[in-house]
């Protein structure tokens, strides 16, 4: 699991102390939201590179806080880390992407008729964090997240489906594996 509080002040570490500073300042008086504008801007404005790890869990705090479609443009854009560095996270670029059909990927029933938009990978287990949405009446996806999905790409078999309150749980168990906290993910999912 990880620990939200720790990757704050992870993620404003990238940055020079005032800048920091300021994004702490913002979570600890309850505007995360703004806190996680100013990291992205920050770190966007000063160039400061950012590993593929950092860049999917800043994806993740952004998704977490109801930021994530606003900022996804920054995010791609931020410099990226050292050249050749390996990276057990990697967040994919879904501007061009088809959505998966729920069913196509697994997890039971609890996906049928949602679609499945591939987000963070992690290349060495060749596993990947997606989110699940509806599609509305006009033919987009929802914006709220119905589900996270973590699946093997042609092994329909070993897909997890987790609660959105369980975010941080699905992040963790693709980067770590399982984690054993059966509790978030949904009985549709194979264990």
């Amino acid at each position: 699991m990880v620990d939200e509080g720790d990757l704050w002040r992870r993620l404003a570490g990238l940055l020079p102390p005032a800048d920091a500073e300021s994004v702490l300042e913002c979570r600890e008086i309850g505007e995360q939201e703004a806190g996680i504008h100013l990291l992205v801007s920050r770190l966007f404005d000063q160039c400061v590179p950012v590993g593929e790890t950092a860049r999917a869990e800043l994806a993740m705090l952004a998704e977490v806080w109801g930021v994530r479609e606003e900022l996804a443009p920054d995010l791609t854009r931020i410099a990226s880390g050292p050249e050749g560095e390996t990276s057990p996270l990697e967040l994919i670029e879904t501007a061009d992407m088809e959505p998966l059909r729920g069913a196509s990927v697994g997890g039971g029933k609890a996906l049928d008729g949602l679609l499945v938009v591939p987000w963070i990978a992690c290349p060495s287990l060749i596993r990947v964090l997606a989110r699940a949405h509806r599609l509305e009446w006009w033919g987009g996806l929802s914006w709220l997240t119905a589900y996270y999905v973590l699946f093997t790409p042609g092994d329909p078999a070993h897909t997890r489906v987790f609660e959105t309150d369980a975010a941080w749980e699905a992040l963790g168990e693709l980067r770590y594996g399982p984690s054993g906290g059966e509790a978030a993910v949904l009985e549709g999912g194979d264990e």
